[in-house]
C-alpha cells in the first residue's frame, strides 16, 4: 500500500498517466471472447417484492444481494436462492435511516451503506441488524463517492473524475484521474469508468481508445493497489453511427449547469458511445456492456487476467447490475416501467441468447 498511497512517484505518476490510461495496444493482443447464452435461474418480481427504483446492486462473495431502494430509503438483503434476509431502513437522520444513499459493497458478510447528503456510512449485517454509523471526515471532499473499503478502514472512491483514498485519519490522496472526453459535449461521450474491488485492493479503468465510425478499440487496466499492472487489454468495438434523428435530438437539448445553452452538433461524436457502462465482480470478473447496434447491446467478459471469456446479448432495455464469471444479474423493466432482478447462468458456447 506505501507505494500507491505515498505521495506519486515517476514511476507511479507514470503509471496512472500513462499505461493506466492510455492504450497499450503494441503490448496486448485484441481478443475475442466465445458466444453465450444466458438461462434463468431466479427473479427477483418487482410487483411481488414491491419494487420502487432500483439502484445500485452489489453482490457478495456468497452470492448474497444487497439492493438499493432510494425512493423508500431501504436496502434490502437477499440470499442466493432469492430468499428475502432483511429489509433495513427509512427516511430521516436517526442510526439506521437515510437520506441519499447508495449500497457501497459488502465487507465478508457485512454491507456498508454511503449516506452523501447525512456525510456517512452506515453497517450492517446481511440478516439487517445495524453495526455501526460512522460519519465522514471534515477533510473529506464533498464531491467524494466511496466505492471500496479497505481492511484498515480507508476508502477509495471518486470524486469527479479523480480516483481518491481517505485514510482513516482523514487524509486524501489522489490516485489518479479517470479517462473524460472534454472534446465531445456531456451526454454524448463515455463517461469516466473506473471500477474498485470490493476490498480496495485493484482498480479496475476502462477506456475508450478513439471514437471512429468503423469502429476502435477500447482498453482495461487493473492496478493492484502497490502500484503494479496486474493486467492490460485492448479489444476491439464495433462503431455504430449516430442516426440524422439522434443529431437533430441532440440539437434541440440545453445543456451545462443552469441548462444555459444548446448542444452544439458539431460535439456530438459521429457514433453512439461504444462503451456504455462496465461493472466487476466479486471474483474479478469485469463485464464490459457494449453497443452493437442502434438498439442492442451486448456484454463481453473478462477475467482478472484480462482473458476474453464471453460474450451474451442483453434484452431489450435490460442493464447490467452485477456479474461473476458464471453469473449475470440484470435489471429488467416491464412495459409499466417497473424494474425487476433476475440472475441468469452464464453457458458458454450455446450461442447468444
Amino acid at each position: 500500500m506505501a507505494a500507491i498511497l505515498a505521495p506519486p512517484s515517476r514511476r507511479i505518476a507514470g503509471i496512472l498517466t500513462g499505461l493506466l490510461w492510455t492504450a497499450v495496444a503494441a503490448a496486448h493482443a485484441q481478443s475475442v471472447a466465445p458466444d453465450a447464452r444466458l438461462v434463468a435461474e431466479m427473479r427477483l418480481d418487482a410487483a411481488r417484492e414491491d419494487f420502487s427504483l432500483l439502484g445500485p446492486v452489489r453482490i457478495s462473495a456468497r452470492g448474497d444481494l444487497a439492493v438499493t431502494l432510494r425512493q423508500d430509503a431501504q436496502v434490502r438483503i437477499y440470499d442466493v436462492s432469492g430468499a428475502r434476509l432483511a429489509t433495513f431502513g427509512r427516511r430521516g437522520s436517526g442510526p439506521g435511516e437515510f437520506q441519499q444513499f447508495q449500497v457501497g459493497g459488502w465487507v465478508a458478510d457485512t454491507v456498508w451503506v454511503n449516506d452523501y447528503a447525512l456525510r456517512r456510512l452506515t453497517f450492517l449485517t446481511r440478516t439487517g441488524q445495524l453495526v455501526r454509523t460512522e460519519p465522514m471526515g471534515p477533510s473529506m471532499p464533498r464531491s467524494f463517492m466511496p466505492h471500496a473499503r479497505q481492511s484498515n478502514g480507508a476508502m477509495l472512491g471518486m470524486s469527479g473524475s479523480t480516483i481518491v483514498q481517505v485514510a482513516p485519519t482523514g487524509a486524501v490522496r489522489a490516485l489518479g484521474t479517470a479517462p473524460t472526453y472534454p472534446e465531445w459535449e456531456d451526454g454524448y461521450a463515455p463517461g469516466p469508468i473506473a471500477l474498485f474491488a470490493a476490498d480496495g485492493q485493484a482498480v479496475v479503468v476502462v477506456r475508450v481508445n478513439r471514437l471512429v465510425p468503423t469502429g476502435g478499440t477500447f482498453t482495461i487496466t487493473r492496478i493492484a493497489a502497490d502500484g503494479r499492472v496486474i493486467s492490460t487489454v485492448t479489444a476491439p468495438y464495433r462503431g455504430v453511427e449516430r442516426s440524422r434523428a439522434s443529431y437533430d435530438s441532440a440539437a434541440a437539448r440545453r445543456t451545462g449547469i443552469d441548462l444555459e445553452r444548446r448542444v452544439d452538433p458539431r460535439r456530438v461524436p459521429p457514433i453512439y458511445v461504444p462503451v456504455e457502462a462496465a461493472q466487476l465482480g466479486p471474483d474479478g470478473t469485469v463485464g464490459v456492456t457494449l453497443r452493437e447496434s442502434a438498439t442492442s447491446r451486448v456484454v463481453r467478459l473478462y477475467t482478472p487476467s484480462a482473458v476474453a471469456i464471453a460474450t451474451f446479448a442483453l434484452p431489450p432495455n435490460a442493464e447490467l447490475a452485477a456479474v461473476t464469471a458464471t453469473r449475470a444479474w440484470l435489471k429488467e423493466p416491464d412495459a409499466d416501467g417497473l424494474t425487476s432482478l433476475v440472475r441468469y447462468r452464464i453457458d458458454v458456447g450455446r450461442g447468444r441468447r
